[in-house]
């Protein structure tokens, strides 16, 4: 276990390093430590979870940016929440929105 933790360390500042890292990778990255210290279930999906957060908060802004789904649909929220929108409403408009709106 002692061994594993400059591993690690290396491991986060490589991956901050890389231009080319996505959720995809960092999600892998984090199974993959959780199968390595034999976590099951749930001790695993709670490990995975802390290691993604701790694994985005280093990376650059540059590669937080939302896709253009991710941006329809913050669009398409916030529009609703302006118009006072809650329940129903709400998901009608926003999946009304997100199936017409191109940005």
């Amino acid at each position: 276990m002692h061994k594993l933790v400059p591993l690690i360390a290396l491991m986060l500042i490589s991956m901050a390093a890389s231009a080319q890292t996505t959720k995809k990778e960092i999600r892998k990255a984090c199974s993959a430590e959780a199968r390595e210290q034999g976590l099951k279930r749930a001790e695993a999906k709670t490990f995975r979870e802390d290691c993604m957060q701790k694994r985005l908060a280093v990376l650059p802004a540059s590669e937080k940016k939302l896709t253009a789904q991710q941006e329809r649909m913050k669009h398409c929220s916030a529009e609703a929440k302006a118009k006072g929108l809650k329940g129903e409403e709400y998901k009608t408009f926003r999946n009304g929105c997100l199936k017409t709106k191109k940005t």
